[in-house]
């Protein structure tokens, strides 16, 4: 699409095409079901790098620990690597669907949770440095940093900026610039 394609050539930055390439590619055409989730995980999981790696924290140059938080059947391949920027991610996957206390998350990536629980959550990491991903909030109005869609077989992320700007950590303008913005959480 014309969108797309506007998309890939404004940014000059080579990792963040690619990671929108990735993310905006479609999907490969498969025979099994298993391959087509197997693929969506694997743009899940290249978005949520990317995004990690043009974010900035204000506590130093460690690994970023990323907790995956609720179930998903797409965030199977986010797993820990090093990510673009040289910085180790870490992933840990949380039992229950709230961050327990002395949590060490620096980002989380929250599947499916009530949303009495992804409101919970909202309150725990409001004002923190925390990056919040979360997946099926179509207008990216929970409160969440960035939300991840499959639109038309197709990975999107959308920003919801009201939560970029009360969260502690700078994301890169032009991974912002890729995003549809949406308007102030609800």
């Amino acid at each position: 699409s014309k969108r797309n394609i506007i998309l890939f050539l404004v940014n000059p930055i080579p990792h963040i095409a690619t990671m929108v390439a990735v993310a905006m590619a479609p999907p490969l055409q498969a025979t099994a079901l298993d391959s087509s989730e197997s693929s969506n995980a694997a743009a899940v999981a290249e978005t949520v790098s990317g995004i990690l790696a043009y974010s900035h924290w204000p506590a130093g140059t460690g690994p970023i620990n990323l907790c995956l938080i609720g179930a998903s059947r797409q965030n199977g391949r986010i797993v820990d690597r090093t990510l673009l920027n040289g910085r180790q991610m870490t992933v840990r996957r949380l039992s229950g669907n709230l961050l327990p206390a002395n949590h060490g998350c620096d980002a989380i990536y929250v599947g499916s949770v009530s949303a009495a629980e992804r409101n919970r959550l909202i309150a725990q990491v409001t004002g923190q440095a925390i990056v919040t991903v979360i997946e099926n909030d179509p207008n990216c109005l929970s409160g969440m940093m960035f939300c991840l869609q499959m639109r038309g077989g197709s990975l999107t992320f959308d920003l919801n900026f009201d939560a970029v700007s009360r969260s502690r950590v700078r994301v890169d303008p032009r991974v912002l610039a890729l995003a549809r913005r949406t308007g102030t959480a609800r």
